[in-house]
């Protein structure tokens, strides 16, 4: 067996892991919610209430109450949580609802109905208007954490659960919901000593990160003026932003505990059997396609989690995982909540510099993804060790330069232990002991020099602590999305890629990756099961199969007798540059947002005939409705395309001057919302043929549409004052798109700026 083999356990958790959302077949729960006592907790006021906040499932929660928002009818089929809670708890909850609340309620009242099959005693549900609509947001929301609470005491419960009330669709800000509920709390426990209350549980939606964060936050902030933060079961405090934390040694053939501190996260080296350890997350190096038994290391992770973990692999990453991608699986019969998997090439001595790239790729989005999913534990193996040949030195170099480039890039990390084991079989394990605690100490010295330099450079430090905290506000703290605002925020900030991209990251901007990476060619990356499903629905309900082969652009298509397509890849392009133009053409429209608000939308536009088709059949939960700002028109749209250019798209992007000048509205850059529509453009119409064939799905930031019903030939997009692409007008300002909607089997969607599309998915498909 090679090197590198190790196993772990969650902070207090199951031995069985869980399926990421997009995971279909075995039913299993999504996110577990943990029992009370293994939760971290916060105790306040005098009652010692304990808040523990953690990412989970409200349907799932055992709280004796659980709040939930609904409308003010109460209809619970129209609210993504209270539709989920009705879902689980049946019927009669519904029935409960009409006949004590026939007329609904108010803003300031809660309706206590049956549990029905959740397993809670009650559900408290209450309503909120939206952010910024002229109540008293702050006295509103008070005033029902002070009724539920309330009725909760009266009445003997010992437990009650809230979501982040309002922080969704709402548009409350995370920051004051999390202050305004601890604070009630706090005083409610201070006023009633003997409350039979002794859990105030805060039950965030686990793709929520910035309410989860910002309850956190406050959480530490409370823990840390009362004096209990360090009491077992606390929150663990962290260092401010941008402060960099002191070094301490614990040398492992020292006293103490045989553990290291890099910033904030401690490191130890241990020596064993991956398996054998306990960790929230496991680290595994396995090959491509996920085949878990045809390495060492995996095949031992294998036996000891069981077969479920290799079915969930098959089931979820049916295409494998391509060279810096994290698989991420559930732990099984690991002592583990989770377990990431990923790839390492054969080590390249000729070629020690670019070779050490994978694997640093691999252990960054490790650590990255540990930070997504707000795990504290990681048990690495000396990753390459083994069949990968890598030199002992250069694995254990590699991963502390990526910790504490970690800890530098995050310093609010949740991370707080790493543990890297060496595997004590065959006959170099020692040296491979060796030289990680040789690297290790190095890594430390040089931290114990720079802080002897501190004081001589305290201009020089506190310059880049302005810096550090600067950028991580500017990437952290917003006001509510939609404001004005919101969008001047928008407007200042640096573009970054998105954050679900795994090759240039979002940890620095886009500029920095131009100016700082060796190799920031464009990059075809195969996504993940949940982004290929998600992809695969939009272009399979958008497909107009009545349309087929109809039009003058569809020649030569219905003699190939075809009505639907079948997708059989994704990639998405990660291009630095054409994103660079492309986030700074959108800040240009933040801008003017800025001024205007929120742009109107296209079912809104005079003449327009409905809805975008693409954004109605995009996932909620999906990599699509992440990073896309409707608030100023940005859709995504398909692009139909020859092969023979895809490359020279995905590396120059797509060019309006190349149109065609007998073009309906002009030279510009075309697309549609229907795939049914690209399809015509992927191949030649004298040459058509049923082989495989590629469509892009692009982002495309459409801002002020003007709506036509006529084919007309513009140079640009019109003047808003008199409609003509050339004119005179004084003081004039222009539409941002042609959106073309005369009644013809598909509507066209035309920028006249190359730099208002991005191509960010190319689909491979086959005609069926």
């Amino acid at each position: 067996m090679g090197a590198e083999q190790s196993k772990c356990q969650t902070g207090g958790g199951s031995k069985g892991g869980t399926r990421p959302a997009h995971c279909k077949g075995k039913q299993q729960t999504k996110h577990r919610n943990m029992n009370f006592n293994e939760r971290k907790r916060v105790p306040l006021g005098a009652a010692n209430i304990n808040v523990c906040i953690i990412k989970g499932d409200l349907t799932i929660e055992k709280s004796d109450v659980i709040v939930c928002t609904a409308s003010k009818n109460l209809d619970l089929s129209r609210g993504r949580a209270s539709k989920a809670l009705l879902e689980k708890a049946g019927s009669m909850m519904k029935d409960d609802c009409e006949q004590q609340y026939p007329d609904g309620i108010e803003y300031d009242e809660i309706a206590v109905v049956n549990a029905g099959n959740l397993p809670c005693k009650k559900v408290y549900f209450v309503a909120l208007p939206v952010w910024g609509t002229g109540h008293d947001e702050q006295k509103g929301l008070e005033t029902l954490l002070k009724k539920c609470i309330k009725c909760a005491s009266d009445n003997n419960c010992e437990s009650i659960a809230f979501p982040a009330l309002g922080t969704g669709l709402l548009k409350y800000p995370a920051d004051k919901v999390a202050h305004w509920t601890l604070q009630y709390v706090e005083d409610f426990s201070n006023s009633t000593p003997n409350t039979s209350l002794k859990y105030v549980n805060i039950i965030v939606f686990y793709q929520d990160n910035a309410s989860f964060n910002a309850f956190e936050q406050e959480a530490r902030s409370r823990s840390s003026k009362s004096s209990q933060g360090g009491a077992s079961g606390g929150v663990k405090a962290k260092n401010a932003i941008g402060m960099r934390s002191i070094v301490s040694r614990q040398m492992s053939n020292g006293g103490g505990d045989g553990r290291d501190s890099i910033g904030n996260i401690n490191v130890s080296i241990k020596v064993g059997e991956l398996t054998s350890f306990q960790a929230d997350v496991i680290i595994n190096n396995t090959q491509e396609d996920l085949q878990l038994d045809s390495g060492a290391l995996s095949n031992a992770i294998l036996d000891a989690a069981g077969p479920g973990l290799q079915e969930e692999c098959d089931e979820c990453y049916p295409h494998g995982i391509q060279g810096g991608e994290i698989a991420s699986t559930g732990g099984y019969s690991l002592k583990a909540s989770r377990v990431y998997h990923g790839t390492l090439p054969t080590w390249n001595n000729n070629k020690s510099a670019s070779a050490k790239k994978p694997l640093c790729r691999f252990i960054c989005n490790c650590l990255k993804q540990a930070e997504r999913d707000q795990f504290q534990t990681l048990a690495f193996p000396t990753l390459g060790t083994g069949s990968p040949s890598y030199p002992a030195r250069i694995s254990a170099q590699t991963m502390f330069e990526c910790i504490k480039k970690h800890q530098n890039t995050c310093s609010n990390t949740c991370i707080s232990d790493i543990i890297i084991v060496v595997y004590n079989k065959g006959d170099n394990w020692k040296k491979i002991r060796a030289a990680y605690e040789q690297e290790l100490s190095k890594a430390l010295d040089h931290d114990s020099d720079d802080e002897e330099d501190e004081e001589s450079n305290n201009k020089a430090m506190y310059r880049l602590l302005e810096m550090a905290a600067k950028n991580s506000l500017e990437r952290t703290v917003a006001p509510p999305k939609g404001t004005k605002d919101w969008f001047k925020h928008q407007y200042k900030t640096n573009p970054r890629s998105p954050g679900y991209w795994t090759e240039f990251t979002d940890n620095k901007t886009l500029k920095d990756w131009r100016l700082d990476c060796d190799d920031v060619r464009p990059k075809r990356i195969l996504v993940d099961q949940q982004t290929f499903d998600a992809v695969k629905k939009v272009a399979l309900e958008t497909w107009q199969k009545q349309h087929v082969g109809q039009g003058r652009d569809a020649k030569g298509l219905d003699s190939l007798n075809y009505s639907n397509i079948r997708i059989t890849k994704v990639e998405r392009i990660e291009n630095c540059e054409l994103f660079e133009k492309y986030a700074l053409k959108r800040q240009d429209l933040f801008h003017q947002a800025s001024k205007q608000g929120e742009f109107t939308r296209l079912d809104k536009v005079k003449g327009s005939s409905g809805k975008i088709m693409t954004t109605s059949s995009i996932p909620k939960d999906s990599a699509l409705s992440r990073d896309i700002h409707l608030e100023i028109n940005e859709h995504y749209m398909f692009h139909g395309t020859l092969e023979s250019v895809v490359d020279t798209i995905i590396k120059q992007g797509l060019d309006c001057r190349l149109g065609g000048a007998s073009a309906m509205f002009g030279q510009g850059v075309y697309a549609a919302e229907s795939s049914t529509k690209s399809d015509q453009y992927a191949d030649p119409k004298t040459n058509r043929t049923s082989g495989e064939k590629k469509m892009f799905l692009i982002r495309m930031c459409l801002g002020k549409m003007y709506v036509v019903n006529q084919p007309k030939a513009f140079a640009r997009a019109p003047c808003m004052q008199c409609y003509m692409d050339k004119c005179s007008c004084t003081d004039n300002s222009f539409f941002d798109s042609v959106v073309g909607d005369g009644g013809w089997n598909f509507r066209e969607f035309v920028v006249y700026d190359r730099t208002q599309v991005y191509p960010e998915y190319l689909i491979s498909y086959v005609r069926v």
